[in-house]
């Protein structure tokens, strides 16, 4: 229940009794007393009295102050903010030390401008501060914004936490006043009775006044405050009555730190709790020894520590080579019989690992030996020129690609009697063409399957290849010589190419070199069985 009710006419602008008539006495307030006063909104229409509805205010802010006078501590924002906000840091705050709560003023480069009441602050260094909020905020604002802290605390001040707002329909506000503060018993000094006025403001949802109440009262001292002795204010914070009722019972807000450095109070730590879900209470269990928590990122050695990874969404991710345990040079890792994890034993050089089928595991064996006709592997993994001394050889695009290859044969005129052996391992397309026999460039008239070129080489046969353009790296057969500026391609190239693009003209595989084998599929060859020694003729 209220100590005291005041009833305001909101359209008079006047402190008025039940009845309607002008209050001309000031209500009393007293030093260390905590009284809770009930302001009613009323509406006063030719005289009819009636209450008014202020619940459209989403907060209320009072204060009880001697005089209008305000100074402001200047800083700017540590980092930007936007939207919902619930700490802001402001950094520069050297030119006074901020009050425990108090309003902060935010000023953008567009010249936006709003206020914000906090209801504590943690000192992160000289001038530094963090001040605990809880709003939406109007506008967006970026690192170093003008920001401002209030530097002239009233002798009471009550933020919407300690008002009661749940009768503003009918016109109550009830007001939690602590006038227990340092800043009252400043203002009275050695007076019995100081001058001072009440205001009470309800805000809307962008932080606007727009219901607004105001009446003079007196500040009563008090002969022996406390019994004999008033305990000195704090050398720089303290805290309201809201905020030691708030530190008095738990559970405490995860934004409140819970401990503090012995050597550096600045370290502080708290504990978040916001990624629970709803409605659900998670349990730290501390085992009984000494510990030091890590984090994903830091760099500790766990000892007798068991890591399920098969365990329903567990793995183990990012294992290098280098973090294996060492080994025997030359062994391989296998699995027992038994599902237990072993080696193979190193074998004799020239042997080659052979499985010894289910249930075993594979050993090194001598080579069974086959496909005699062919000399020495070359494994490739990337485009290669075939020299005019690899010969009898076979050429492998090895399992290690990447992406489509090209393997280019040697000089024609030092190779008509030369075997060549090319096979596809790589699961991507590889490319076998001749010698380059001549360059050009497209001219106007070219279509996807006729090329115009002024003078060009093409014969019969030869391999055509885009070599610059959005069709580059695209190979075709010639199929006919139309004239000396004009010839056709076996099939239609992706798409026409733009005069001045570059095309080369490459020697037939077929008919010229003395053998080339492999296995050939569409406009390139492409090596479907890694078993089959069986070589054809492309």
């Amino acid at each position: 229940m209220p100590d005291n009710t005041f009833y305001w006419d909101d359209d008079n602008f006047a402190h008025i009794t039940s009845t309607g008539a002008i209050v001309r006495t000031n209500p009393k307030i007293f030093y260390q007393s905590n009284p809770t006063w009930r302001v009613s909104f009323k509406n006063n229409a030719a005289g009819s009295i009636s209450a008014k509805d202020v619940s459209s205010a989403t907060a209320w802010a009072s204060a009880i102050d001697v005089d209008f006078v305000h100074s402001l501590i200047t800083g700017a924002l540590y980092t930007g903010y936007s939207g919902a906000v619930t700490s802001i840091r402001i950094d520069g705050l050297t030119s006074a030390t901020p009050p425990s709560t108090g309003v902060i003023r935010l000023t953008n480069g567009s010249a936006e401008t709003e206020s914000i009441a906090y209801s504590a602050l943690t000192e992160n260094g000289t001038g530094d501060y963090t001040f605990t909020v809880s709003t939406t905020l109007t506008y967006t604002y970026a690192e170093d914004d003008t920001a401002q802290v209030e530097n002239t605390a009233p002798v009471t001040r009550t933020l919407d936490a300690d008002i009661d707002d749940s009768s503003a329909a009918t016109g109550l506000i009830d007001v939690a006043i602590d006038a227990d503060t340092s800043t009252f018993l400043s203002a009275v000094g050695s007076n019995q009775f100081v001058a001072a006025n009440f205001e009470l403001r309800g805000l809307d949802g962008s932080g606007n006044v727009i219901y607004y109440a105001a009446f003079p009262v007196t500040l009563v001292n008090t002969v022996d405050p406390d019994a004999g002795g008033v305990s000195p204010a704090p050398a720089s914070n303290y805290y309201t009555k809201a905020e030691v009722d708030s530190l008095s019972s738990a559970p405490f807000a995860d934004t409140t730190a819970i401990v503090k450095g012995s050597a550096d109070a600045t370290k502080l730590v708290r504990i978040e709790a916001d990624g629970i879900t709803t409605a659900t209470t998670r349990v730290i269990t501390m085992p009984d020894e000494d510990i030091t928590l890590i984090s994903a990122s830091s760099t500790k050695t766990l000892t007798n520590t068991t890591l399920d990874a098969n365990g329903t969404g567990n793995s183990v991710s990012n294992i290098d080579v280098e973090d294996l345990s060492d080994g025997t040079d030359g062994e391989l890792i296998t699995w027992g019989a038994d599902g237990s994890p072993a080696t193979v034993a190193v074998g004799t050089a020239g042997h080659v690992l052979t499985s010894n089928g289910a249930g075993a595991a594979p050993t090194f064996q001598a080579s069974a030996g086959g496909g005699g006709y062919i000399d020495s592997d070359s494994v490739k993994t990337d485009n290669y020129t075939i020299l005019d001394t690899d010969t009898d050889k076979r050429f492998i695009l090895g399992r290690a690609t990447a992406a489509d290859k090209t393997f280019t044969l040697p000089t024609l005129a030092d190779n008509l009697n030369e075997n060549f052996y090319v096979k596809n391992m790589s699961g991507y397309l590889l490319t076998v063409v001749g010698e380059q026999i001549g360059t050009d460039a497209v001219e106007a008239g070219t279509t996807t399957t006729n090329i115009t070129a002024t003078g060009h080489s093409a014969v019969v046969g030869c391999m055509f290849n885009m070599t610059s353009g959005d069709e580059a790296g695209e190979y075709r057969r010639v199929s006919a010589v139309v004239d000396a500026d004009n010839f056709t391609l076996e099939s239609a190239l992706s798409g026409t190419p733009t005069a001045t693009e570059t095309f080369e003209l490459r020697e037939a595989i077929d008919g010229e070199y003395s053998k080339v084998y492999g296995y050939k599929e569409d406009d390139g060859f492409r090596g479907t069985d890694d078993t089959n020694d069986e070589w054809t003729t492309l």
